[in-house]
């Protein structure tokens, strides 16, 4: 920001507030962690990817490398575990990630 600008924020905002508790690092790591999950087993067992393919995609969609993304899928094999056994299909996971696109696409 150059001297004397106003910060954006102020600019699109009249109640700009400076004041407040301070962010804490890695406050949404749980919830990205179970939506990886999820799209994951979309992936690799609705729509039928390869492993390779799975990890690939979700590179794209989360901006993590492949290696971090199996990191993770390991820690998460509880939570993948529960929605193969509930058998959780399409609806199931519109309604918990809406946001997201759940559509069966023909694996590549």
């Amino acid at each position: 920001m150059r001297r004397g600008e106003k910060p954006l924020t102020a600019i699109l905002s009249e109640e700009y507030q400076t004041t407040g508790e301070k962010g804490k690092k890695g406050i949404h790591l749980d919830r990205r962690n179970d939506t990886m999950a999820c799209r994951f087993y979309y992936y690799f067992t609705l729509v039928g990817l390869r492993y390779d393919k799975c990890l690939e995609t979700l590179s794209l969609e989360f901006w993590l490398g492949e290696n971090s993304i199996a990191a993770i899928l390991e820690r998460q094999q509880q939570y993948i575990k529960q929605l193969k056994e509930k058998n959780t299909g399409l609806k199931a996971l519109q309604q918990k990630y809406p946001a997201w696109q759940w559509k069966l696409l023909k694996a590549v």
